[in-house]
């Protein structure tokens, strides 16, 4: 019998919703959030609360609480430049979700990403096949008559010093609310 992966949950062990990302500084959240009021009616859709506003580098999925301390121990030897992204672009992806998105690819947040992944894989971490886009989902579910009034985006530059492990946890509204749980510097 072999030993499950990370990605998988094996019977009753506990197992959480986890991902890298990176959150916007104060700055920029206040820009995303000033985006958010003039692009997006205000009862249009299912509102990403502000707090919850970030960039994924790497979704991880179902990850064993006993398996967090190798996780972080080998996040912490990440090693990845403080980086800028341009926010300038507004797209609807599938389900009516409104993101922010970064319309020229950006090489720092790309390593970033491609380093998080090999870690993850190399801890046999069963990890979906989609391509890196970085985005920030401002809305969900906004019905379809709303997306082509959407306007053309002001950048929205982000910057990152650290990049984190995150939590997805269900919340009572239906939709899912972002605990940190560690971070690290990006040096």
């Amino acid at each position: 019998m072999t030993a499950p992966t990370i990605g998988q949950q094996p019977g009753p062990a506990r197992s959480r919703r986890l991902f890298f990302a990176l959150w916007p500084d104060r700055t920029a959240l206040r820009a995303l959030e000033a985006l958010r009021c003039q692009q997006l009616p205000a009862q249009a859709g299912r509102t990403v609360h502000s707090a919850d506003l970030h960039i994924t580098l790497l979704f991880l999925g179902a990850v064993p609480e006993a398996r967090l301390p190798a996780l972080c121990a080998a996040a912490a030897r990440v090693r990845a430049r403080p980086l800028s992204l341009r926010f300038n672009a507004l797209e609807c992806w599938q389900g009516g979700r409104i993101c922010a998105a970064v319309a020229v690819p950006n090489a720092a947040a790309e390593a970033l990403h491609r380093q998080l992944r090999a870690l993850a894989e190399g801890l046999g971490v069963v990890l979906e096949r989609r391509p890196f886009v970085p985005h920030i989902t401002l809305a969900r579910h906004l019905p379809r008559s709303l997306v082509a009034g959407l306007r053309r985006l002001s950048p929205v530059p982000v910057s990152a010093a650290r990049f984190c492990l995150a939590e997805s946890r269900p919340a009572r509204t239906g939709s899912s609310r972002y605990a940190v749980l560690h971070s690290w510097p990006l040096r």
